[in-house]
């Protein structure tokens, strides 16, 4: 695992990287030019120290984060675009709490699912393990691809194991 890196540009980009994946994910509209003046405002506020705790938190509150609220910081941010960048950067910081650095590994395994509740179970086992950031499923590909940050693959497959033998459904690893 790399060091934690407190260099104020390199967060900030790391922090914009983990903003425009979210968009992707919850399919929320970034423009390049909304993405470059929050990223902008990012390396100009003045946030306090910024500790690898901090970050990290962050970071997974970003990657968790429900479409309603990313879409709520995303227009507060647009917003401040002109002014009062240190308050609209302070001001996310406070809502969001916490930060995962990168943008984690990603896994994926077939999975037998034939309805959105085996695919809501997936997503409420895979959540709870710490370090998965992300879980996307397609019930229609029969494929669960999670994004985490220091989880063993072993690990994931062994939860989903106990939920697949109990179910009835299959689980294979990815190939």
């Amino acid at each position: 695992m790399a060091a934690f890196n407190n260099d104020k540009e390199v967060l900030a980009t790391l922090t914009l990287d983990a903003i425009k994946k979210r968009a992707i994910a919850v399919e929320s509209p970034l423009s390049d030019a909304d993405a470059t003046a929050i990223g902008a405002m990012m390396s100009q506020a003045d946030v306090g120290e910024i500790t690898e705790e901090k970050f990290n938190a962050t970071m997974t509150q970003i990657a968790s984060m429900p479409k309603e609220q990313f879409d709520g910081m995303l227009m507060m941010a647009k917003m401040m675009g002109g002014g009062g960048v240190d308050a609209m950067a302070q001001n996310m910081a406070a809502a969001m709490g916490s930060m995962s650095v990168g943008p984690g590994t990603e896994t994926k395994f077939k999975v037998g699912m034939t309805c959105e509740g085996c695919a809501k179970a997936v997503k409420r086992i895979l959540n709870k393990i710490d370090g998965v950031t992300e879980v996307v499923t397609s019930v229609a590909d029969k494929v669960v691809t999670i994004t985490h940050t220091g989880v063993e693959e072993d690990v994931m497959f062994a939860k989903l194991k106990k939920w697949s033998d109990a179910s009835g459904k299959t689980l294979a690893k990815w190939e």
